[in-house]
């Protein structure tokens, strides 16, 4: 698995394109956990997105604005045979290190935009 380089955590690098847009993978909700558990209070959406230029890594952005642009349904119909890409509204990142030691890149935005 290709790891994202630690200072690749701006739009432009993250997505190597200078829009900063990204091919769109999956959007689905995302949820609020108390205690470890999942509750049932939609709190972000999860946008997957595939990065080219980084060996088509998968990357799961956390945008706030629960607003969904386009729906799993949607995504497969519009998709065919053609990639749908996406923009984000002040992406960020950080580095984590998770319990295996693994050091790992979080992704949050704003806003995300289905371009046409």
């Amino acid at each position: 698995m290709y790891a994202i380089e630690l200072d690749e955590i701006d739009a432009y690098s993250l997505t190597k394109e200078a829009d900063g847009r990204a091919i769109l993978n999956d959007i689905r909700p995302g949820y609020e956990y108390v205690d470890g558990k999942r509750t049932e209070k939609i709190t972000h959406i999860k946008v997957e997105i595939v990065i080219p230029s980084k060996r088509y890594t998968k990357l799961v952005v956390k945008v706030k604005d629960l607003k969904q642009p386009i729906t799993s349904e949607e995504l497969k119909q519009l998709r065919g045979n053609k990639d749908v890409y996406v923009r984000f509204k002040n992406l960020t990142g950080s580095v984590y290190t998770n319990p295996s030691g693994d050091q790992l890149v979080s992704a949050r935005a704003d806003s995300v935009e289905v371009l046409a």
